[in-house]
């Protein structure tokens, strides 16, 4: 049995290599093969230790916008009557609307005192209540007729003529039922008599001479250049003592005239 066991290790040594100290053999590696794009590996993810912005503080907050505000309607540039008036050199008063009803009323009146042409005052002693468009209309007529006519022809300037008290809430020649006049609406005035330079009075009814006469006359045509109804001595009964002048519209435009 001895022998049998060292037959049996002697064959074992010679089939089992012996172990070495030394480092093992190192097998080959196969080469490695080339790759495409797509067969690279996906990149790696970002490090989720890069470092993070510094957080910057707040700015400030914008204030709202308010809506645009609309525009303030401008005053208008246009004169008002009664500024027109002043600037033609005329003494006047405004005054309250009367009190009389729906059927007559006025529209910016005005009671007159006076009008300066040339240096020289022509009064309107009679303070007539006058609607402030219907006296722009006379302060025109008496600069630009009346007193050149009166140089012209009675060889003297005015200084005043009579006009009557101007609003009379009435009907037309004071007829009963008849259609409101335009005296109602302070659209007119009556006429009676005209002063000159040196004293005197002319009544229109009867004029004293010829001068007188012809600026009665002259001055009667020349109103229809200012006035839409022009009537005196000879047009009827009513105005046999005086020119009635007034601005009352006639006609389809308004601006018709009948002067008789």
């Amino acid at each position: 049995m001895a022998a049998l066991r060292l037959a049996l290790g002697a064959g074992l040594a010679l089939t089992t290599p012996a172990v070495h100290a030394t480092s093992p053999v190192s097998t080959p590696l196969p080469e490695p093969r080339p790759t495409s794009p797509a067969d690279a590996p996906p990149a790696p993810p970002a490090s989720s230790s890069a470092p993070l912005p510094e957080p910057r503080p707040p700015g400030p907050t914008a204030a709202p916008v308010p809506p645009p505000e609309e525009p303030s309607p401008r005053p208008s540039s246009a004169p008002t009557c009664q500024a027109t008036l002043a600037a033609l050199a005329v003494r006047f008063e405004p005054a309250a609307p009367p009190s009389v009803g729906e059927a007559c009323r006025i529209d910016d009146p005005v009671r007159l005192e006076a009008i300066v042409v040339d240096g020289s005052e022509i009064a309107w002693p009679d303070r007539p209540l006058v609607s402030c468009a219907f006296a722009v209309t006379l302060a025109g007529f008496t600069r630009d007729a009346a007193q050149p006519l009166a140089r012209a022809l009675a060889g003297r300037p005015l200084t005043a003529f009579g006009t009557g008290g101007g609003f009379e809430c009435r009907g037309r020649n004071r007829a009963a039922g008849a259609r409101i006049s335009a005296h109602g609406q302070g659209l007119a005035i009556d006429i009676s008599w005209f002063a000159f330079q040196g004293g005197g009075r002319e009544r229109v009814e009867a004029p004293g001479g010829e001068p007188a006469i012809r600026f009665v006359a002259a001055l009667r045509k020349a109103a229809c250049g200012w006035f839409t109804t022009v009537l005196g001595p000879g047009s009827d009964a009513a105005h046999a003592d005086h020119l009635h002048l007034d601005r009352e519209p006639r006609g389809r435009t308004g601006e018709s005239r009948l002067c008789e």
